[in-house]
């Protein structure tokens, strides 16, 4: 592993639930499979080199692996998620050339002797970025004349019964972590860069838990939190929430569902 630097505390959840992350991230398996279809036509015959922002455990960059690029470079928070990443992808793809850079995407800069960037990607890391449409000026700069740009987060109405369960229960609003943005947004962001949007879209997705409580730990080990509700939440509005979520997130089988805003953009410099 290359370029060892001080861990956010983004990082360090991330790397705390890395062993569990893969288990309960079926939505980012999903959304996984979505950009890669989409990104596909628009792709080379053969990759030189791919950068892949937030591997997390390895959803991915399977799928570019498959493509068999001369080099796959992993960037991540987290050295717990890259290892898990390296060991998925030697299991699988033993022949492929794997690079990883521990560092924060937003700052990072590729240096060394990579061979000319093809494709960069990106898959459920976006939504945690400070400031999206500064790091788009930035990436930009990673790639060759002909990069494709791939990205794909969560749109605005992901998790909407947990909001419409949290409003419900406390009578404030359920403020995200994350940042979400839409199609329109990336494609905005895109151009605003200088990119030329060839494909963009949404799908809605949904999830299923056995119980409130089973989505929250689902959620938890996904390292989705809520921002307003970081510092913890007592026992007896956990148990209102619960109670609301059964009333707003029930499913026809009896489960809990949660639904997820799938959305993506695929650019060209």
């Amino acid at each position: 592993m290359t370029e060892p630097e001080n861990i956010t505390p983004v990082g360090r959840r991330f790397g705390l639930q890395a062993n569990r992350y893969g288990a309960v991230s079926g939505v980012q398996g999903r959304l996984a499979d979505l950009l890669w279809t989409q990104t596909q036509p628009y792709l080379p015959e053969s990759l030189n080199a791919v950068i892949e922002i937030g591997p997390g455990t390895g959803h991915l960059s399977r799928r570019i692996a498959s493509a068999k690029p001369q080099e796959l470079h992993l960037l991540d928070l987290s050295p717990e998620m890259l290892a898990q990443s390296h060991h998925r992808l030697m299991t699988e793809y033993p022949d492929q050339t794997v690079v990883l850079h521990q560092g924060d995407a937003e700052y990072w800069t590729p240096h060394g002797n990579i061979p000319p960037v093809t494709l960069v990607a990106s898959s459920a890391t976006v939504q945690w970025f400070q400031d999206l449409p500064a790091f788009f000026h930035r990436m930009v700069q990673w790639g060759t004349p002909q990069c494709t740009f791939a990205l794909a987060t969560f749109g605005p109405q992901t998790l909407r019964e947990l909001h419409e369960a949290y409003r419900a229960s406390t009578g404030n609003a359920l403020t995200p972590g994350t940042r979400m943005h839409s199609a329109s947004d990336l494609a905005s962001f895109a151009e605003q860069a200088g990119l030329t949007v060839v494909n963009q879209g949404k799908i809605m997705h949904k999830a299923f838990h056995d119980s409130p409580r089973a989505m929250l730990a689902d959620l938890k080990s996904m390292g989705v939190t809520g921002g307003n509700s970081s510092k913890g939440i007592s026992r007896i509005s956990l148990l209102e929430l619960e109670t609301r979520l059964w009333e707003f997130a029930l499913a026809p089988g009896g489960q809990i569902q949660s639904t997820w805003d799938l959305v993506w953009l695929v650019a060209k410099a």
